[in-house]
């Protein structure tokens, strides 16, 4: 289903620092042959690659995240996650998004992704990999650490409270963040999905523990359990923001108290309050007495 110019369906292009390498995502390309007939590899960083992956991963949100009621046309074989949507829709994707970036999008057909890998199957799996890459976040998280500095100068109950509130700001805009999660909720039983998913998080959590380490020794908080660190602190956190982000998808007022505090801050002021030992009405009005830097000097 082609989107009209007034659809909620995001523009995906947009390779941010960090994002440009595509070698280790782009596993199933086939080869091309050369003028002398013999065959080579594909490069993953070619440009049309990428279009071509764009596109993929729009179709997939304009079935499971921009639908309107009673739009919903995606079908599900089995459960089966590849094969969600077509390469028609694909292509129809293609176009839309060259012509959105003053770019000519030429003859769009199936023909234009077999060529390059092959067959239907191996071009899914690529854009899944693509969907879950780890260079979408990681200019997301090296910007996190740069404005830490500014943070420090606030009480750790405003760190927490604006750390919390960006972060659920990001996965509510984001687009590929909204789609991971609708695929994880509609293909829970996938295993090609879990093992993806599963490398994300690992991800995230390497990422956020010691922007946490680099917060609590500025301040003086520490983690009175032996048995649990910045990662599990990291897992913690991160479950509880996300948690709470989820429920304001249905109504704002889900993530809020009855008395209308921040639910998220709420519930990691209760952890960090659990951990350190000292009450959070104590600790959100902590100082930073210094600069931590993220190997803890």
């Amino acid at each position: 289903m082609r989107r009209s110019a007034g659809s909620r369906t995001p523009v995906f292009p947009g390779v941010l620092p960090g994002d440009e390498d595509l070698d280790e995502v782009v596993q199933h390309l086939g080869a091309r042959f050369s003028p002398t007939g013999l065959p080579e590899q594909r490069s993953a960083d070619d440009p049309e690659v990428r279009w071509c992956l764009e596109a993929g991963v729009r179709a997939l949100f304009e079935e499971f995240c921009a639908f309107e009621q009673g739009e919903h046309e995606a079908v599900l074989p089995a459960n089966e996650l590849l094969g969600a949507v077509s390469l028609r829709r694909v292509m129809d994707a293609y176009a839309d998004l060259l012509t959105e970036h003053g770019r000519d999008p030429g003859h769009a057909s199936r023909d234009r992704v077999l060529r390059r890998w092959g067959s239907t199957t191996a071009f899914q799996r690529d854009v899944l990999r693509y969907l879950y890459r780890p260079g979408h976040e990681r200019a997301r998280h090296t910007a996190r650490g740069e404005e830490l500095a500014l943070l420090l100068q606030l009480p750790l109950g405003e760190v927490v409270a604006l750390l919390g509130e960006e972060e659920a700001r990001v996965q509510n805009e984001d687009p590929v963040m909204q789609l991971q999660v609708a695929l994880q909720a509609a293909f829970p039983a996938d295993a090609r999905l879990q093992a993806l998913v599963h490398e994300t998080y690992e991800r995230r959590l390497a990422a956020w523990a010691p922007l946490y380490e680099r917060v609590a020794g500025a301040y003086g908080v520490t983690l009175t359990r032996d048995d649990f660190d910045y990662l599990d602190l990291a897992g913690a956190l991160n479950t509880i923001v996300e948690g709470v982000r989820q429920r304001t998808t249905s109504h704002p007022s889900l993530g809020r108290t009855r008395a209308g505090a921040s639910l998220a801050v709420e519930l990691i002021g209760m952890v960090l309050s659990q951990l350190d030992g000292r009450p959070w009405r104590e600790l959100a009005l902590l100082r930073a007495t210094g600069e931590v830097g993220p190997d803890g000097a």
